[in-house]
């Protein structure tokens, strides 16, 4: 069994449904094929350099392989186009040897034994893709300019095309926040003595330009600002205005206050003042804090402690060092793991506008961290995600009406049908209960209206999702009745037979991992039904397996 297959077992032994994972499938296309593989990559922190690089150019390369000439006989660079001799200068590198690790370790390939050929799947072409960006762009990196970026792919991926082409294909894919509107977003700024007046100003315009793309209103975001130095100020609260002309406005009248570095001051304001509910945070909705700063804190233990609560508090952090005096360390501490996907660095305040499009697609995944009951209207469900216990998980779902597809992901912060481990269903008549043995990762959760894939003319229109995280939820463990004979044999693990019914109890059924131990799972007061692997509200009665 090839290390990616027993990898995705893994995964799925604890699922309803099989994973599906369009990225190693040859030749798929699309634009969220692309989001995939750019998502896992990104989270993987292969290349943490990336500056959205890696997702204009899959574009730009080949409309996300919709272009006709993608795969063209004799050529397998894949959608991203890589060349055989850029392909080969990415392999039995000595400068790549802690890419090749990540690769190994989390994608279970060896690099050195891939051939040009397995770039005709999506995964191994952008992989390949990287390495190779990776390799020129150099010790100084890649710019966030569109431009500069532009020049780089003209001399490295495409000999003789213009920057300009590059620039007007990659500005198609600037179309703001499509995926998840209700979100409330604080930004914390340093105002402090090191920033020249031009760089506060060039701060202002940054965090004006990424609203841009929120639709603003007391339904969908809300944006708060504090701005620190000696001491932290609130500009203004997230329900002091409704709308973007307003917000924009607010914005660039903040006016400047002077002193040292109290990041953590900025933060603790932020936490306890903005994001209370008395200014109008709301409490089922994403939260965002961005924190920007040009340099190192007034006190890095009390800067510690402040991101440390802000995390505790389920916030997704994002910090932005500007210049050449910001300490890594301290922005890694800030930002929400991985501090690859959610702590960056720009060299000067005029080059941070072009950050824009990253930040605002970062903070338009940023999930919602749920360890209770959750609900939601299902077209305007948020990305989820649970921290899951050491030991197990179980998540329970449910649809008021109409029904829905849970996708859900370790790798993926954004899991869709395109690329997912787990895949549960669940209807109004037939609400899913999930074990999920994560060993403490974070585990992505999409709700995802599945009516109109089957045929519903208005969907799930106006039905409410509701999900439920437990921890530790399984009854039994290595469950043995020196009377019952285990269906937890190799030869069923090898068929990918994992579900069965337990003879003894309806309510009951025996859930099976690699190494050949079963688990007893409690549908009680339901009723296991064994054709749609999931408990139901009333008995089915099945040829007893096992």
């Amino acid at each position: 069994m090839d290390s990616h297959l027993a990898l995705l077992c893994f995964v799925c032994v604890f699922s309803l449904g099989a994973a599906v994972d369009s990225t190693w499938q040859p030749k798929a296309t699309g634009a969220d094929v692309v989001e995939a593989v750019v998502n896992i990559i990104q989270e993987s922190c292969l290349f943490a350099e990336d500056r959205r690089f890696l997702r204009r150019l899959a574009y730009v390369e080949s409309q996300d392989g919709s272009s006709p000439n993608t795969f063209r006989p004799g050529y397998y660079g894949g959608i991203w186009q890589v060349d055989h001799s850029a392909f080969s200068e990415t392999q039995n590198n000595s400068a790549l040897q802690s890419q090749y690790s990540i690769i190994q370790n989390v994608f279970g390939i060896n690099w050195d034994k891939v051939s040009w050929s397995d770039l005709h799947k999506p995964l191994y072409s952008g992989i390949a893709a990287a390495l190779f960006t990776i390799l020129k762009s150099g010790y100084s990196g890649l710019s966030w300019k569109e431009e500069e970026q532009g020049h780089f792919w003209a001399r490295n991926f495409h000999g003789g095309s213009t920057a300009t082409n590059f620039r007007e294909m990659a500005q198609i894919l600037d179309l703001g926040c499509t995926t998840n509107h209700e979100i409330d977003i604080v930004f914390v700024l340093d105002s402090s003595n090191s920033l020249s007046g031009d760089d506060f100003i060039h701060s202002k315009r940054f965090i004006s330009r990424v609203v841009d793309a929120f639709i603003i209103s007391p339904v969908m975001t809300q944006v708060g600002v504090v701005t620190y130095s000696s001491h932290a100020h609130v500009e203004f609260d997230l329900n002091d205005h409704r709308s973007k002309v307003d917000v924009q406005n607010a914005i660039d009248n903040i006016t400047r206050r002077f002193g040292s570095t109290a990041t953590d001051e900025g933060i603790d304001k932020a936490l306890y003042n903005v994001f209370s509910p008395s200014y109008g945070a709301r409490p089922d909705v994403v939260k965002v804090l961005v924190v920007i700063t040009d340099g190192e804190s007034d006190d890095y233990l009390n800067t510690k402690n402040a991101a440390d609560r802000v995390h505790a508090n389920a916030i997704v952090t994002f910090s932005i060092g500007v210049g050449n005096n910001v300490v890594k360390k301290e922005l890694d501490t800030i930002a929400t793991d991985p501090d690859c996907t959610h702590a960056y660095t720009v060299s000067s305040f005029q080059e941070i506008k072009y950050m824009k499009e990253k930040i605002q697609k970062a903070i338009c995944i940023a999930p919602l961290f749920i360890n209770t009951t959750n609900s939601c209207e299902i077209s305007k469900c948020p990305p989820l995600a649970v921290l899951t216990g050491t030991n197990s998980t179980t998540i329970k779902t449910n649809i008021s009406c109409g029904g829905m597809n849970i996708y859900s992901s370790i790798t993926n912060p954004y899991p869709t049908k395109a690329q997912y481990e787990y895949l549960q269903q669940s209807l109004a008549s037939y609400p899913s209960k999930t074990f999920f043995n994560t060993n403490g990762k974070t585990l992505f959760i999409n709700l995802k209206d599945n009516q109109y894939d089957l045929g519903g003319y208005n969907g799930s229109t106006g039905c409410f999702a509701t999900i439920t995280p437990y921890s530790n939820l399984m009854p039994s463990y290595g469950y043995s009745n020196q009377n019952y004979q285990a269906p937890c044999t190799k030869a069923n693990v090898l068929a990918g037979l994992l579900l069965f019914r337990y003879k003894y109890n309806d309510h009951n059924y025996i859930q099976c991992d690699l190494l050949g131990k079963q688990y007893l799972h409690d549908c009680y007061p339901d009723y296991y039904d064994p054709y749609k692997h999931t408990c139901v509200g009333s008995p089915v009665s099945p040829a007893i397996v096992g």
